[in-house]
């Protein structure tokens, strides 16, 4: 993972997940917009159906969206997350209860 991040926030940071790997339930207190530049990911926002991100697909996640995603190709999955505002991380149940750090899913997120 690489990133630029300034304490009042605007950053942009570059991330590549593994085939399969995911990201559980989670919010953010801010939006944030997603570019997805290689593979193929599932993504879900709720209130939405799921939705299959492909290269050049963006998806805008708004604040305190609950939102879940999982790269489903046979390549990595490479994409940007563009964010105006320091970011924060709120892990959930599939509900949006939040979980405790000691319930907290050992997520197969991303290679740095």
């Amino acid at each position: 993972m690489t990133w630029a991040m300034s304490k009042a926030g605007n950053w942009i940071v570059y991330v590549k997940f593994n085939p399969g790997a995911l990201v559980s339930w989670h919010w953010h207190r801010n939006p944030q917009t997603m570019y997805l530049v290689s593979g193929t990911m599932k993504y879900e926002v709720r209130p939405n159906p799921e939705m299959t991100l492909r290269p050049g697909s963006y998806v805008i996640v708004p604040a305190r969206a609950l939102h879940k995603g999982m790269c489903v190709s046979k390549e990595p999955c490479t994409f940007f997350i563009e964010n105006l505002q320091p970011n924060d991380k709120h892990m959930t149940d599939a509900n949006g209860k939040e979980l405790s750090r000691r319930l907290r899913p050992r997520n197969r997120e991303c290679s740095t």
